[in-house]
């Protein structure tokens, strides 16, 4: 008997480290869509952990000069962030997700002070089963749908610095 439990214990283990070998991955890099990687427009970047995802974006400048002080950088980034701050940790949605997209959700619980008042709201993002595009919005309580985005992925060698050829330096 204690056998059985020790097996069924082991294989859930597995299959648990299975899951989340499957579904980790690098960081993924998106621009909206029409924009120029030239200008200094804001730059998305996700980490797909398990059936959430989390993600925070900076702008064009910011990425490029942090990925060429470590190439790591925005993979630690995200994988520090408190799952409290900034709204950034989206779950798995199976009820909105379709076969062409995997949507992801946050509940923006609202904010209210003297200037500001924002009313409790849905975040979500669907991403495309291959990663290379997503759609994002927000929803609120009474349906109505708003801030609709579309996304391309980069990839990230666009985003490092190019090899220069020093074979002058050989002459």
């Amino acid at each position: 008997m204690i056998k059985k439990i020790f097996l069924c214990f082991l294989g859930l283990i597995l299959i648990q480290s299975a899951h989340a070998q499957i579904y980790s991955s690098d960081v993924c890099f998106y621009i909206k869509t029409g924009e120029s990687l030239e200008k200094n427009n804001g730059i998305t970047y996700i980490l797909f952990d398990g059936s959430r995802l989390i993600t925070s974006s900076h702008t064009s400048y910011y990425v490029k000069k942090s990925l060429r002080e470590d190439p790591n950088f925005f993979y630690n980034y995200l994988k520090n962030i408190d799952s409290n701050s900034e709204g950034n940790f989206y779950k798995y949605s199976s009820s909105k997700s379709t076969p062409k997209r995997e949507v992801y959700i946050y509940r923006y619980p609202g904010y209210h002070d003297y200037f500001l008042n924002y009313a409790p709201h849905w975040r979500c993002i669907a991403v495309s089963p291959d990663k290379n595009s997503f759609i994002s919005w927000t929803e609120y309580d009474d349906g109505t749908i708003s801030g609709k985005q579309y996304y391309i992925r980069i990839d990230k060698k666009e985003l490092l610095p190019k090899i220069s050829d020093y074979d002058f330096l050989y002459e």
